[in-house]
């Protein structure tokens, strides 16, 4: 973790939630582990200890332990953190780095500028993601220095090496913007989705009269309302400008409402031509949407054309992933061979994993077989070229690798022979799927030695 050379100790405070458990899985893939030595604190042994195995970390129970560490990340809820923060301080050594990750700055950047010394340096960080996001590739993380010292730009430049955007602002430029971005976001959608419980709108059967957008609109409703109750209730009390945001947002709501009660068109329109010339960018809006709508259709096609195959699909809905024959889909059901069983999920929760991924999951649940082969080719080919041509038109292989040149006596002029090392997946039968590719390597004029 060369983000400073000082940094070589590092407390997660409560590092066994979602996003303490996101931080050290982060670290588990990119080998920081190794260089880096992890302390986890926090009042719940139990999980605090199995996060702790599961990564060869630490675990104290006491969280002024973290206090002895040069890095110390507040992984703690909202509503606690500034009290969490406030009985640390005074064990805190000067020269150390203390980050939060609260979705709301007020509370926590006050309570670190009163109870700090000013030789500890205070960052206050909000990643604009969740623990579901794979990586920190293309995601939003925002920097609120409060305290100042030397390690922001170093932990700048360490978001920046691992593709996030980063942007540094002020703790009211953040909690203005994100009364916006996330509390009326939360209040608006929070609001429909509570229109539909009071007049017991039927969902699932609206969607067969739904269009993209409705559908779209429909699943971010869905994916709010899974989340954590206390978790949104604390983001829309805490932040100190969703109550005015709120208050205009119901204001427009109202004009709306008596423009449609009196029939007035002219002043519907009105409130929806302004709206729209406030947009910085309507077209890139309009086709952003459109993507999305068309990655929803390319995914059910991409299912509706592997029925009969061998697949790996995530369940968005549960986190699990199922390696199986694709037996049967329909708009609103899937059913997976899963071994003995069957696995039945809904279309809409499953994303088909990549090739190499896939791959990866059918070889760990599968095995292999391999088989060698020996062809005679043009003396001109070129083997590693083939084996890449074979693996891409393939989908039985996981590999192909020429493992013998050999021109020597027996062989034709003008040609070679080359034994090749096929792996297929331990889930075929090697034979006939030996000879499929036996069939396509004398289609490009191969002939068997």
């Amino acid at each position: 973790m060369n983000m400073n050379p000082r940094g070589r100790t590092l407390a997660l405070v409560g590092g066994y939630g979602s996003m303490g458990s996101w931080i050290l899985e982060f670290l588990r893939k990119e080998d920081l582990l190794q260089s880096v030595s992890v302390l986890i604190t926090g009042p719940r042994p139990e999980r605090g200890k199995r996060m702790a195995d599961k990564y060869g970390c630490d675990f104290h129970a006491d969280n002024l332990k973290a206090a002895e560490c040069d890095v110390i990340v507040l992984c703690t809820p909202l509503d606690i953190s500034p009290q969490v923060l406030e009985e640390m301080a005074a064990h805190v050594r000067e020269g150390s780095v203390v980050i939060d990750i609260c979705s709301v700055k007020t509370p926590i950047c006050s309570t670190a500028s009163r109870v700090l010394d000013p030789g500890v340096e205070y960052i206050s960080a909000h990643p604009m993601f969740g623990p579901s996001v794979p990586n920190l590739e293309g995601q939003v993380v925002i920097l609120v220095p409060v305290l100042k010292g030397d390690f922001l730009p170093c932990l700048e430049e360490f978001l920046e090496r691992h593709q996030a955007r980063t942007l540094v602002t002020t703790c009211e430029e953040h909690d203005y913007a994100l009364s916006v971005v996330q509390c009326l976001t939360h209040f608006a959608y929070i609001s429909v989705g509570a229109t539909l419980k009071e007049i017991d709108f039927d969902i699932g059967r609206s969607r067969d009269y739904s269009s993209p957008v409705y559908e779209l609109m429909v699943d971010m409703i869905g994916r709010i309302l899974s989340g954590n109750p206390d978790m949104y209730a604390q983001i829309q009390i805490s932040n100190p400008y969703s109550s005015d945001m709120e208050e205009v947002f119901i204001e427009k709501a109202k004009n709306l409402k008596e423009a449609v009660d009196s029939g007035d068109r002219t002043a519907f329109k009105e409130v929806m031509i302004e709206a729209a010339k406030h947009y910085d960018d309507l077209e890139s809006a309009f086709s952003k949407s459109t993507r999305a709508v068309s990655a929803l259709y390319e995914e059910m096609l991409r299912l509706k054309d592997s029925v009969g195959r061998m697949i790996s699909v995530r369940n968005e809905a549960t986190g699990a992933i199922h390696t199986g024959v694709l037996k049967s889909m329909t708009a609103e059901f899937l059913t997976i061979g899963d071994g003995k069983r069957s696995i039945r999920m809904k279309t809409a929760n499953a994303s088909m994993l990549g090739r190499e991924e896939g791959s990866r999951r059918r070889v760990e649940k599968f095995g292999t077989n391999q088989r060698d082969g020996s062809y005679l080719l043009d003396e001109d080919s070129e083997p590693e070229a083939i084996s890449r041509m074979l693996e891409k038109c393939q989908d039985e292989l996981v590999s192909v690798e020429p493992i013998d040149v050999y021109t020597g006596q027996g062989i034709p002029e003008g040609e070679k022979s080359v034994t090749f090392r096929f792996t297929f997946f331990g889930d075929l039968d090697p034979e006939p799927a030996e000879r499929r590719v036996r069939d396509l390597l004398e289609s490009m004029g191969a002939h068997p030695r």
